[in-house]
């Protein structure tokens, strides 16, 4: 019986999980190529805590070829989200490393980020990406529109008031090949530099009210890359598995489990 119980227990645990997720993220789907046929993989991770949304953007491309690969831009849509009369919307963030790619294909990180502090924990009011975030919804209708973008990329959506026609530098970069080098000559010694380093991390906050957990309501995500007329390219995200989908899951099979258990102890007596 207390073998029962303590089954039951772990399937309430599962699901009470289910019911507080509040992490989710996209990615490019697989197998995903930019405008020259290049393999690109990025990736963002949304962390929604009462008022505070926090995105982080990841870009798993190795040792690029193109600029084309670049991630400079993300939008949005968050639907369905309650917004209280006269709330405002800020943000900030911050970067792990900001690097230099030489002309020899090696990397050095920056000692500034945009004329900032060190580039270790730079802020990305620091960079090119801040500023472009924008409510296009009223309380009545409930809807925002964010534009992060890095670059003025029409086809991910960025607005034309968006600080950077086409970014000069601070795209984010994959990581270099297995011996460290980035071996592309269009990469090494780019007017890119300084590049930020695979992952950049923005904070969202709601001045009033939460945000929406229910990773339903964030739609048409879509990443930016490249940042040249040339080579800008958008490509939708898609939704991976959230932990919450793997808690429902976990607490069915524990479910079963036990009623399984249960129904052998019945046919044994």
């Amino acid at each position: 019986m207390q073998s029962i119980r303590f089954i039951f227990a772990l399937g309430t645990l599962a699901i009470a999980g289910a019911l507080h997720a509040s992490t989710f993220d996209f990615s490019t789907p697989t197998n995903a190529k930019d405008l020259a046929g290049n393999p690109v993989s990025v990736e963002t991770i949304f962390v929604v805590n009462g008022n505070q949304l926090q995105i982080t953007l990841e870009n798993h491309t190795t040792n690029p070829i193109d600029d084309g690969q670049i991630l400079d831009a993300l939008t949005f849509q968050l639907n369905n989200q309650v917004i209280p009369t006269g709330a405002t919307i800020t943000f900030s963030g911050s970067i792990t490393e900001a690097i230099t790619v030489n002309t020899n294909g090696t990397f050095t990180p920056v000692s500034n980020c945009n004329g900032g502090s060190n580039q270790t924990g730079c802020s990305t009011e620091e960079t090119n990406w801040t500023g472009t975030d924008t409510i296009t919804g009223t309380p009545s209708d409930s809807t925002i529109k964010f534009d992060l973008c890095n670059a003025n990329i029409t086809a991910a959506g960025c607005p034309s008031s968006s600080q950077q026609t086409y970014a000069s530098e601070e795209g984010i970069i994959g990581g270099p090949n297995t011996s460290g080098n980035y071996t592309n000559a269009g990469i090494k010694s780019s007017a890119k530099n300084p590049y930020i380093f695979e992952t950049a991390t923005l904070d969202i906050t709601l001045s009033s009210g939460t945000f929406n957990v229910a990773a339903d309501n964030y739609t048409n995500l879509i990443f930016g890359l490249g940042s040249t007329s040339t080579d800008e390219d958008a490509i939708a995200g898609v939704e991976t598995p959230e932990p919450s989908t793997f808690w429902m899951m976990a607490a069915l099979a524990i479910g079963f489990a036990a009623f399984r258990y249960r129904h052998k102890l019945r046919a044994q007596r």
